[in-house]
């Protein structure tokens, strides 16, 4: 099933452009979990891995693009059809705390490599070189890394071609199936502990009062790309509007204090955070805000030198 799946992948990745897949070099020191299982330091042993896999790489991706791909394909096949192009995704799926799936499709073909636990891999996937170095994932001469901006690239090393080629994916969605949750309107049914937590963060008393007494909803919602989200943050005081809003892409809007802000939405470990980062002059202070559910609740989270606030929204739509 591995030969299969690495079979796929040098088809594809046979006929596309260029980046190099960089490996640890031999002299790299690391903590690690070598072939046997067992924890320990390597230097010189290419198959060691690191014990877990990234949690930024469990989700699907479909294949963007592949860089270079008009001038392999015309060398190879005299044409810039690729039937192999289209239609090809990657997906990590979680199925134990220490396990987890890695599955290729093609058109109508589809091969899984199932509960890969990098604690105590198989003999064949040691055979196949499975691991994860450096934040990468490895089958063989295969790396899988996540960029800054949230793409899978998949790149290898071939001697067929003067520059490795490589393929981007993009994920697939903005929400798995259990992250669909935070789509929807949301209205603040209670605080706890966001007085002190705002008087932690320095802001005056006039300042809070004005936060605290205020109402506030918020709207995810979806839109035409299913990569892309809008998201709007409602009260009395003031309304702001985020459009087109991408995970892992930071993007300048307005701030509740009418100032200009740095804006970055991530996704991690089935929360969303929303980070600000003020760009003017004012009261307004650098913050991150974590999302998750409790319940049917939806829970935000911020906390300041230990001092941690928490609101509650109730779904209304």
């Amino acid at each position: 099933m591995l030969v299969k799946i690495v079979g796929l992948l040098a088809i594809s990745l046979l006929i596309t452009g260029t980046v190099h897949a960089v490996e640890p070099s031999g002299e790299q020191m690391c903590s690690c979990v070598c072939p046997a299982g067992h924890s320990g330091t390597s230097t010189n042993d290419t198959n060691w891995t690191e014990p877990s896999l990234p949690s930024e790489f469990f989700g699907k991706f479909e294949l963007h693009h592949g860089r270079g791909f008009d001038q392999i394909v015309s060398w190879l096949f005299n044409s810039t059809h690729n039937k192999y192009h289209a239609n090809m995704s990657i997906c990590f799926k979680r199925t134990k705390e220490n396990s987890f799936d890695f599955t290729i499709t093609m058109k109508d073909r589809e091969q899984t490599v199932a509960k890969i636990n990098l604690k105590n891999r198989t003999e064949l996937q040691l055979e196949k070189k499975i691991a994860v170095r450096n934040g990468a994932f490895y089958v063989g001469r295969q790396s899988f890394h996540i960029d800054q901006e949230d793409f899978l690239i998949v790149g290898v090393n071939s001697s067929k071609i003067s520059n490795p080629p490589v393929l981007v994916f993009k994920r697939s969605m903005f929400f798995t199936s259990t992250q669909r949750l935070f789509y929807g309107n949301f209205e603040l049914d209670r605080s706890e502990n966001f007085d002190e937590y705002l008087t932690a963060k320095g802001y005056g008393w006039f300042t809070r009062k004005l936060v605290t007494f205020a109402t506030f909803k918020k709207i995810f919602a979806r839109t035409a790309n299913k990569h892309l989200f809008d998201y709007s943050n409602l009260t009395s005081k003031k309304d702001v509007f985020y459009k087109n809003v991408g995970l892992g892409k930071k993007f300048e809007g307005e701030g509740l204090d009418s100032t200009k802000h740095e804006i970055l939405f991530t996704l991690k470990d089935g929360k969303l955070f929303e980070h600000h980062k003020p760009l003017e002059e004012g009261e307004a202070k650098e913050e991150t805000y974590e999302y998750s559910f409790d319940g049917d609740i939806l829970l935000q989270k911020m906390s300041f030198n230990g001092v941690e606030g928490r609101r509650y929204y109730k779904k209304t739509a």
